[in-house]
């Protein structure tokens, strides 16, 4: 998904190299955000973009290889660009005005395979239980083929909280216990990732 905010606390997520500013590029205009959900219609990944005046996305697309492309307008002449393999790039605004931009956010997965008789569909899929929880809950997640696994779980800020595995696995279905005692009542993600996927999965913690 993409569109514009004017909002100064977009809730951002940037696992795995979104490109987040943080709050608001644009101090007194909108900057161009992008927008991902998993098939349970959770938010898995968010970024702004965009310069000190107004940025705008109209439409996105994701290739088969996971690639996003967005294009839209802007009206910043400080717009971040970047000029790879001869990309058309004029530095600084030419219309006095607007200009059309192209941007490709590489790779984004969410760890579903489109076809869902693969084997590897299930691959770092997991789940968690309970959830809501209190004190202690676990992590359930399969590994289809052998693979340098990490697991983290985020804050609804985005900031890494705590590692939980970042080693080699094998084949298997496992479980992890993660202690959330001491975390304030909240939203939360666990994130799977190897080479290849990135799987995240939301809970919350209550008092």
């Amino acid at each position: 998904m993409t569109g514009n905010t004017f909002s100064n606390d977009f809730p951002t997520q940037y696992y795995d190299g979104a490109y987040n500013q943080s709050n608001l590029a644009a101090v007194w205009d909108y900057d161009a955000f992008v927008l991902m959900f998993n098939p349970d219609c959770e938010s898995i990944w968010a970024t702004y973009y965009g310069g000190t005046d107004p940025d705008d996305g109209y439409g996105i697309f994701r290739d088969n290889d996971h690639n996003l492309f967005v294009t839209g307008r802007t009206e910043s002449e400080d717009f971040p660009i970047l000029n790879w393999e001869g990309a058309f790039n004029q530095s600084t605004l030419i219309g006095n005005y607007e200009d059309a931009f192209l941007l490709k956010i590489g790779s984004i997965y969410t760890g579903v395979e489109k076809n869902p008789g693969n084997s590897s569909s299930m691959h770092l899929q997991c789940r968690i239980y309970p959830n809501p929880c209190n004190s202690v809950t676990s992590i359930e997640f399969n590994v289809s083929k052998a693979s340098f696994i990490e697991m983290d779980i985020y804050n609804s800020a985005g900031q890494n909280i705590a590692m939980l595995i970042n080693e080699k696995l094998l084949p298997g279905i496992y479980t992890v216990d993660y202690n959330a005692t001491d975390l304030n009542e909240g939203i939360y993600y666990c994130v799977l990732k190897d080479c290849e996927v990135i799987s995240m999965k939301k809970f919350i913690v209550r008092k």
